[in-house]
This record gives C-alpha cells, sequence and structure tokens, in this order.
C-alpha cells in the first residue's frame, strides 16, 4: 500500500517538476526577446543575449530531464501495480490539498502508537501466537492426568445359506435376535512409566510459550519504534515544506527586483541567470518537500489504520 502510494506520488511530483520546468522556459524566451530588443537599441552588449540564449537552452535541458523522470515513474508504477508497460495509462489528475493534512503533530508519537496497536494485522498475529502456546501448554498438561474409558459393543450374525433338511431354518430376524450379544467396558489409565516424557513435553510447553511472549514484545517494539521514526519524519518533513515555501517566496521576490533591472539594462544576462537558477531550484526542491510532506502523513495515517486517500 505505502509502495503504491510513494510510486504514484511520484508521478504527481515529475508531472508538477514539468510544469515547473516549462514556466522557466517560457521566462526565458520573454527575456530572450527582451534581450534582442535590448542588443538592437545599444542598451546593453551582445553578450547578454548570448547567455539568455545559453539560459534557454539549459532550461530546455531541464525539461527533457525532468519528462524522462516522469516516464520512469510511469514505468516504476505500472511495473508496480502489473500493468503492461506498453499499455496506454493516463494516471488521473490529482489537486492534493495540504490544508488540513498535517496530523495533530502535538498529540505525540505515543498516540499514533497506541491507535497502532490495535489496528496492526502483526500485532494481532502475534497474540494469537500467545494463544495457541498457551493452549497448547494446556493440552501438554493433561497428559499428566488419568484416562478413564468408557465403551461398549453390540453385534449379531445372520446367514442365508440352505440348512440341511434336519435343521430347522430359523427367519431373518429370529436369527438376529438368537445370535444378538452385547458387550460393555470401563478402563482407567494412569500415566506412570510415561511421566518422564510428559514431564520434558510439558517444559518444552513452557519454553513455546516463552518464546511467543518473546516475540510478540519484539514486534511491539519494532511496531513502535517505526512509529516513532515515522511521526519524527514527519516533523521534519513538516518543517522542510514550510521553510522551503518560504525560502521559494523570499527567491521569487528577489528575482523580480532581478528581472526588472535586467529590462532596464541595469543588471547584466549572468546576475539574472543566476537570480533565475536559485529560483528554479528552489521551485524544485519545494516541490520534492511537498510531496515528501505528504508521503510521510500518509505513513501516520497507515499505522493508524485510516485509508489512504490522495485528493
Amino acid at each position: 500500500m505505502l509502495s503504491v502510494t510513494a510510486g504514484f506520488l511520484q508521478v504527481l511530483m515529475s508531472r508538477e517538476n514539468i510544469k515547473s520546468q516549462q514556466e522557466q522556459i517560457n521566462l526565458s524566451l520573454e527575456q530572450l526577446k527582451r534581450s534582442e530588443q535590448l542588443v538592437d537599441a545599444g542598451v546593453v552588449p551582445e553578450g547578454n543575449l548570448l547567455n539568455v540564449k545559453a539560459q534557454l537552452a539549459n532550461d530546455s535541458l531541464n525539461l527533457i530531464n525532468a519528462e524522462n523522470t516522469y516516464d520512469l515513474a510511469v514505468l516504476a508504477l505500472k511495473l508496480m501495480l502489473q500493468i503492461d508497460p506498453a499499455a496506454q495509462v493516463e494516471f488521473g489528475q490529482s489537486n492534493i490539498g495540504l490544508s488540513g493534512l498535517s496530523p495533530d503533530l502535538l498529540a505525540g508519537p505515543e498516540a499514533v502508537f497506541n491507535t497502532a496497536m490495535g489496528n496492526q494485522p502483526q500485532i494481532k498475529r502475534v497474540a494469537f501466537s500467545v494463544m495457541a502456546a498457551e493452549k497448547g501448554l494446556l493440552a501438554t498438561k493433561g497428559l499428566r492426568s488419568p484416562t478413564l474409558s468408557l465403551s461398549g459393543n453390540i453385534r449379531t450374525n445372520y446367514s442365508s445359506y440352505e440348512l440341511p433338511p434336519f435343521v430347522i431354518r430359523e427367519p431373518f430376524f429370529t436369527q438376529m435376535n438368537n445370535n444378538l450379544s452385547q458387550t460393555i467396558g470401563v478402563s482407567l489409565s494412569i500415566p506412570i512409566f510415561n511421566g518422564l516424557s510428559t514431564h520434558y513435553a510439558v517444559k518444552n510447553s513452557y519454553l513455546q510459550v516463552e518464546r511467543s511472549k518473546y516475540l510478540q514484545q519484539q514486534v511491539q517494539d519494532q511496531l513502535k519504534q517505526d512509529v516513532y521514526q515515522a511521526y519524527t519524519d514527519a516533523k521534519a518533513a513538516a518543517k522542510r515544506y514550510d521553510a522551503s515555501g518560504k525560502n521559494v517566496e523570499a527567491l521569487e521576490t528577489a528575482f523580480g527586483y532581478t528581472q526588472s533591472m535586467f529590462d532596464l539594462g541595469a543588471v547584466n544576462a549572468l546576475d539574472y541567470s543566476t537570480a533565475k537558477a536559485n529560483l528554479a531550484l528552489a521551485q524544485v526542491s519545494f516541490i520534492t518537500a511537498k510531496y515528501d510532506f505528504i508521503f510521510k502523513v500518509k505513513v501516520l495515517d497507515f499505522y493508524q489504520g485510516k485509508p489512504i486517500k490522495l485528493e
């Protein structure tokens, strides 16, 4: 379930990266047109125009890389879902809103762990294993007790062969009644000579119960470790997402100022390209942080037994 969720989020993230790279190309095309006008007017040297063209070529390369990443993500998801790789499948658009997505981190990981203890299948499995071992111990202890047996038997004979003339031939039911025999018996078995083997069997059953309890504790400890790790990851992802968003806002403001100065010819193409590249990297980091945060929240939902929905 988590693997499919991660694969689908990878598709969405790659698709959003393509959109971001396309916006970078559109921006470079606008600046290329503006630079040509400034060069023709003699405001800036021709080198600025060449730098903008180089930036456009680099943006085109980034777009191709983003499209390749998207294709690989789609292929990986198809293979995971056992879909024919050659099949034309369009994974639906998903506008995941982050409002209300953040888990209640103030509740603490212990609350998530207590919920997971009640719904995770591995916890139920080891609990039944302990119960089975305890029942097995009781059954083994029963071998020490005496056994009282009650048995009964009833039988009869009938023959259809022709009898000699001097013997009277009896009817069917008469023969049944005449040959009827009944037995009843009671036996008491007291385990004396097998006491040593029974003693070892009980000891082994005790060990099986202890092993089951140790395994149960081990599974519970592992679940607690996984939940605490997932909770810590979700908190860290939330912080990265918030910091990345603020970083993008700051760089957008800085780039807007640089772009205005570049349009006036007050900033060279290198400074403009640097500001644009910094913004592009920040946007990619923000997209990555966004989907990483979404996945970490879905992991917590998984441990709490909530259905994983991406909408």
